[in-house]
C-alpha cells in the first residue's frame, strides 16, 4: 500500500507499506554414495515486512527537497533481522532548461532464499548488505524535444553477498567501493518517433581481499541504444542494442599466482513488435530477444540464453 497525502504549499507525503513471504521446498532422493540414495525433504521460507515514509517539499521557486526513512524487518528460522534506509536529496533549476541535484541514500539488502538455503553454496549466516551512495548531477533540456543527464556517483557497499571460490559457498565482503557516471539521452524530435541512449562507466575496489584491485562480473563499460515509432493505426515496432564490456573474474584462491581474467564483451540485440486493437484494450505482440544467437557470459562457466522468441496477446478492461 503506498497512500499519498498533497499538503499543499507544505509538500507532500508519501507512506509505504509492504509485506513479502517467500518459501522453497526440495524433496525427493540424493546419492550418498555410489548405488546409495538418501532420501530429501527440506523446505525453509522466511518473511519480510516494512513501513516507510517520504517527504517532499519546495520551499523556492525551483528549488525541491526530499527526505525519506524505511523500516525493514526480515523474519526466518535462525533469526529475525531488522534494519534501515534513508534518502535525503535536492534539486535547483539554474534555468528553465537546466536543474542540478544531489542525494545521499543509504539502502539495504536482506540474503535471499536462495543466497541461505542453495543446497551447494547456500550460507544461513549471512549477514544484511548495507550500501551508502552519494550522487550529483545535471540534468539538461535541448531542442527538438530532446534532453541529456550526466549523473556521477560513489557508493561503499558493506558485507555484500559473494560466492566463495575456495569453499563454493556464499559469504559476505567486508567492503567493495564503486565510482563512476552515467549519461543518457533522448529525443522526440518527431511526435512518434522515441529515441534513446545511455552509457554508464563503474570502476570497483574490492577492499576485503588481497590481490584483487576490482570486484569480479562488474562491467566496466556499457552502452544502450532504444527506438520504437508509434504508427497512428496502433503499430508499434522496438528494438534495442546492449553492448557490455571489461568484465573481469579472478582464479581461485588456491591457485598461485592468483590470476585475473577478462570476460569476452558481448552485443545483445532485441526486438518487438505490437499492435493495439478494440481502441486499445487488445494488444499482440510477437519479440525476439538476442536475436543473433550471441554466446555470452555474466559469469565464468555460466552461458547465459540463446535466442528467445516469445509472443502473445494482452488484454485491459
Amino acid at each position: 500500500m503506498q497512500p499519498k497525502y498533497e499538503l499543499g504549499q507544505a509538500g507532500t507525503v508519501t507512506l509505504s507499506f509492504a509485506t513479502e513471504w517467500d518459501s522453497w521446498e526440495n524433496y525427493g532422493f540424493q546419492t550418498t554414495a555410489p548405488n546409495t540414495f538418501g532420501s530429501l525433504d527440506l523446505n525453509k521460507s522466511l518473511s519480510i515486512y516494512s513501513a516507510g515514509a517520504e517527504y517532499e517539499i519546495s520551499p523556492l521557486p525551483g528549488f525541491g527537497l526530499v527526505a525519506g526513512y524505511g523500516h525493514y524487518w526480515q523474519v526466518r528460522d535462525e533469526t529475525i533481522e531488522g534494519d534501515y534506509s534513508l534518502l535525503a536529496g535536492a534539486s535547483y533549476d539554474l534555468t528553465t532548461q537546466t536543474r542540478i541535484k544531489g542525494s545521499f541514500k543509504r539502502n539495504i539488502r536482506f540474503p535471499s532464499l536462495g543466497d541461505l538455503y542453495d543446497l551447494t553454496q547456500g550460507n544461513p549466516n549471512l549477514a544484511t548488505e548495507r550500501a551508502y551512495t552519494y550522487e550529483g548531477g545535471v540534468e539538461q533540456k535541448l531542442p527538438q524535444n530532446s534532453s541529456m543527464s550526466l549523473t556521477g556517483f560513489y557508493t561503499v557497499a558493506k558485507n555484500l553477498i559473494q560466492n566463495d571460490q575456495v569453499t563454493n559457498r556464499n559469504t559476505n565482503l567486508a567492503e567493495v567501493r564503486f565510482a563512476g557516471f552515467e549519461i543518457t539521452t533522448a529525443t522526440q524530435f518527431v511526435k512518434q518517433l522515441l529515441l534513446r541512449a545511455s552509457y554508464s562507466f563503474l570502476d570497483s575496489q574490492d577492499m576485503s581481499r588481497a590481490g584483487r584491485d576490482q570486484q569480479q562480473y562488474t562491467p566496466g563499460n556499457k552502452l544502450t541504444l532504444e527506438g520504437k515509432y508509434d504508427f497512428a493505426c496502433g503499430f508499434t515496432p522496438y528494438a534495442s542494442l546492449m553492448y557490455v564490456g571489461n568484465q573481469y573474474f579472478y582464479t581461485k584462491n588456491n591457485v598461485t599466482p592468483m590470476l585475473k581474467v577478462k570476460l569476452n564483451d558481448y552485443a545483445l540485440v532485441n526486438a518487438k513488435l505490437s499492435q493495439r486493437l478494440v481502441k486499445n484494450k487488445v494488444t499482440i505482440y510477437f519479440g525476439i530477444d538476442n536475436m543473433f544467437d550471441e554466446n555470452y557470459e555474466t559469469s565464468y562457466g555460466f552461458p547465459q540464453a540463446g535466442r528467445f522468441i516469445y509472443g502473445g496477446v494482452e488484454f485491459r478492461l
